[in-house]
């Protein structure tokens, strides 16, 4: 298009012209595509055998659109058919006003429903319809409008009724169904016919034992009142009512039956019921057998969990003593290479027993469906690069390579599961690492935006190996529990759950893993996950657990009391606090910890959760109520594996909670957390401290009776610190420093010094037994 215009001069004389030229071209491509789609749609509209429609939903239902095909269809012009409001009330079948209009309010409570009735022709004659419609509803669900469809179903309807005069058809339906027919009197309820199914189905002998009696006489049990109103408010609506019963045969065979009911109109106003009986015992006995099946399996895997969190309590329980005293023995400085590499040798195998625990349990979390994904804004990058330093040592034993290749558009900051990501990096790469003997190990990392939604994409980790390969027989079997394919020729530690977690993890976080291995030329297993951006997050700077041995200078007194019901823990963590210069008291029953804590104060509680009699959760509410100063520190120290007794815990009143079989650097991090407690570190220098323990000398002992010093000294030979400081309790008042200095030795679990004070320069050396 062009709009000229004419510049003029000073002199108002043109001099020139000029104008604007616009492209078009989309407009009326546009308008083009309009008249097209119209041109259809009105052919649609007018070629179609059904009626469009639509109408208010409610008084009159008067009509706001109807198809000009309606004037092919029923004879009426659609401007004139609109402009009466009454066009369809008035004009609808006498016989069907009341049902049809009744109907549709009860209808519109549906998405969607469907009726059939008769409507007046322009000619006069009346059509049979089939109407299909639809509500329209505002924000609040309310109907504004009904849209839908008519078809003239007039030839069907008067093919059905000369049908239904048909004795042949009424006999085929009956003697050819396999279900049991009966037509019933809606008035008097009694039979007025039946099929030979109905014969055979209720065992009688011919069909003269069925007719004239009550239906209902064939239910085991007789309708109720609430079945009873529920069959007429159902037929009244949509026509039908349907219900399973047991039934009796004349046998006395019971059999479950599925019963339905519906009006069948016929000539001169007639109405009678036409009732169905399905045979349906054997789904009903399936449904049953599911059932209790399922209910068996529900049994069986409750069952399961608690075997398996009991296994674990007995399990964890003596690994923690073994654990612990590992620990505690490999500080002890006196010890020389050959008995360290031991402690090594039996501290790397009940760690090793430990994980082989933990996989059963995870493994069973997953079968009962008690996983759940934990997202979190993550450090991907620093999560990934971490993996590195914890393979460092494995890989260089083996002389292996390890290549880490980290895609320059993985963002740092994702939300995703940073445990589970984690444990699954962790098997695959251990597996690699496991099956490959020479050559690389390489972990390829990428991240690709996903089309889903703004701010997501999809994760990718591949784990490449140059090991043994994998079968391609055994492909298909690796991801199953407790299978190790690539171990065919050599045996490998492990459980064989690994790859069946991780898939499990990874189906969990919306993803899945694949393998692709030959035997002799490695394997590769990688995965995607959805995950999304994250913005940074402060981290923690992680700073190396040191060893500790022992408290700082100018620190308090710090009472610990540590509960637990086995004789092994109980001794371990006593020792593991005494070591360090805690002054230690412990509890074998939540009785006798309710006790200590109210008469001797700590200032830190270790509880013990299952024990006999007063369980933990118990000892710690009543604690809880006392008024204690100062307030004590409690944290749970269980062997049970589940996170259901960590909330338990907490809600029950502890601070915090640590399973067995613990590290000791753990429990000292949770004590300088709670208790502000600061230690000295393995390569610190000893600050020397005067104490009253190493002035003791054994002629100290001599003023107590030669009976006292025997028995103290069989409490040191047999390690009872308990008994030790039963004894101490003896001593009189005026030799306090002897007393404390029994004390701490006692609690420092020092009894060969006990039994050296006992045997040194004394002139009643006690025996041993």
């Amino acid at each position: 298009t062009q709009a000229p215009r004419t510049p003029w001069n000073q002199a108002v004389q043109a001099n020139g012209l000029y104008g604007t030229a616009q492209d078009v071209t989309e407009r009326v491509q546009m308008e083009l595509e309009l008249r097209s789609t119209r041109d259809r749609l009105h052919f649609l509209l007018t070629a179609s055998p059904a009626i469009i429609f639509s109408c208010k939903p409610d008084g009159d239902y008067a009509a706001t659109f109807t198809s000009d095909n309606i004037k092919d269809i029923l004879g009426y012009d659609a401007q004139s058919f609109l402009a009466d409001s009454r066009s369809w009330r008035d004009r609808l079948h006498p016989e069907d006003r009341d049902r049809v209009l009744r109907a549709v309010p009860q209808l519109l409570q549906q998405e969607q429903f469907s009726q059939e009735y008769r409507l007046q022709h322009a000619d006069g004659s009346y059509r049979w319809l089939f109407q299909q419609m639809r509500a329209i509803r505002d924000e609040l669900g309310n109907p504004i409008e009904i849209v839908g469809y008519a078809i003239d179903i007039t030839q069907r309807k008067q093919t059905e009724l000369e049908l239904l005069k048909s004795s042949n058809l009424r006999e085929a339906i009956f003697n050819e169904s396999t279900d049991a027919l009966f037509l019933v009197d809606p008035t008097t309820l009694l039979t007025v016919d039946c099929n030979s199914q109905a014969i055979e189905m209720f065992e009688t002998s011919n069909r003269e034992e069925l007719i004239g009696i009550a239906g209902e006489t064939l239910h085991k049990h007789p309708f109720t009142p609430e079945q009873m109103d529920d069959l007429l408010v159902q037929i009244g609506r949509y026509g039908f009512w349907s219900q399973e019963f047991e039934y009796v045969t004349k046998t006395g065979r019971v059999f479950w039956g599925n019963f339905a009911v519906k009006p069948i109109h016929l000539a001169e106003e007639n109405v009678i019921n036409l009732v169905r009986i399905t045979d349906v015992t054997n789904r009903k006995q399936g449904e049953i057998e599911l059932q209790q099946a399922k209910t068996q399996a529900e049994a069986a895997n409750q069952a399961k969990s608690v075997f398996l969190a009991n296994m674990s309590h007995e399990l964890r329980t003596p690994l923690n003593a073994i654990l612990g005293f590992t620990q505690v023995m490999a500080r002890d400085r006196s010890l020389n290479d050959r008995h360290q590499e031991s402690l090594q040798i039996i501290h790397h195998s009940g760690e090793h027993l430990l994980n082989l625990i933990s996989d059963i349990l995870d493994l069973s979390k997953i079968e009962a469906g008690r996983v759940a994904l934990e997202e979190n804004s993550v450090n991907a990058i620093a999560l990934i690069q971490s993996l590195r330093e914890m393979f460092y040592q494995r890989i260089q034993a083996q002389s292996l390579q390890f290549h880490l290749e980290i895609a320059p558009n993985v963002p740092p900051y994702l939300i995703l599961d940073a445990k589970k990501l984690r444990q699954v990096l962790i098997n695959l790469l251990g597996n690699a690492i496991k099956f490959t003997s020479q050559g690389s190990i390489t972990l390829k990392v990428d991240c690709e935006p996903s089309e889903e939604a703004i701010r997501s994409f999809h994760l990718s980790c591949t784990v490449e190996d140059t090991g043994i390969g994998i079968p391609a027989s055994d492909l298909e079997t690796i991801f199953e529990p407790f299978i190790q394919a690539r171990s065919q020729d050599s045996v490998h530690p492990g459980t064989g759950l690994g790859l069946t977690i991780s898939r499990s993890f990874i189906r969990l976080m919306g993803g899945d893993i694949t393998v692709r291995s030959s035997p002799g030329e490695g394997s590769q297993f990688s995965f995607s996950i959805p995950v999304r951006l994250a913005e940074p997050v402060e981290e923690a700077i992680a700073t190396p657990l040191r060893r500790v041995v022992g408290l700082a200078a100018n620190q308090p007194q710090y009472r610990v009391l540590v509960v637990d019901d086995n004789w092994e823990n109980r001794h371990l963590l006593a020792q593991v606090m005494a070591q360090i210069g805690l002054e230690v008291c412990h509890a074998s029953t939540g009785d006798e910890a309710v006790a200590w804590a109210q008469s001797w104060h700590p200032h830190l509680i270790w509880m013990d959760i299952r024990m006999p009699g007063k369980d933990g959760y118990t000892a710690t509410q009543e604690i809880r109520m006392m008024d204690l100063e100062p307030i004590p520190v409690i944290i749970a120290l269980t062997a049970q594996a589940s996170l259901s007794d960590r909330d338990r815990a907490l809600s029950s009143g502890c601070n915090d909670y640590v399973s067995k079989p613990f590290q000791q650097e753990i429990l000292f991090a949770k004590m300088a957390e709670y208790l502000a407690i600061e230690y000295r570190y393995e390569g610190e220098p000893v600050i020397q401290e005067v104490s009253f323990v190493s002035a003791l000398q054994p002629t100290d002992l001599q003023v107590m009776s030669a009976e006292w010093r025997s028995q103290l000294y069989q409490a040191a030979l047999h390690c009872d610190d308990e008994e030790i400081l039963t004894l101490v309790q003896q001593v009189p008042a005026e030799y306090q420093a002897m007393r404390g200095a029994l004390e701490k030795l006692a609690r420092d679990f020092q009894f060969r010094q006990i039994q050296q004070l006992l045997s040194t320069n004394s002139t009643e050396t006690p025996e041993a037994p």
